[in-house]
């Protein structure tokens, strides 16, 4: 793991971004479904609602989708 170029360098690289993507999808995901808005989003007293269906809240499946989709926005 030392050495940068090695195969196990690569691979512990590979598991801890796959490790933080999963806990930002999973924190922003808990955050939009209990509070309906991202901590940013609370600061500036915003709230996130569905659409086109005029729902109160956002979905579970909602939720993760809208995560999922964020942290793939930064590839």
């Amino acid at each position: 793991i030392l050495n940068s170029t090695s195969q196990e360098a690569f691979v512990a690289a590979g598991l801890l971004t796959g490790l933080v993507f999963l806990l930002v999808v999973v924190l922003q995901a808990s955050f939009l479904f209990f509070w309906q808005a991202t901590p940013g989003q609370l600061f500036l007293q915003l709230k996130v609602v569905s659409y086109p269906q005029v729902q109160a809240r956002l979905t579970l499946n909602q939720c993760f989708l809208r995560s999922f989709l964020w942290c793939i926005g930064f590839l």
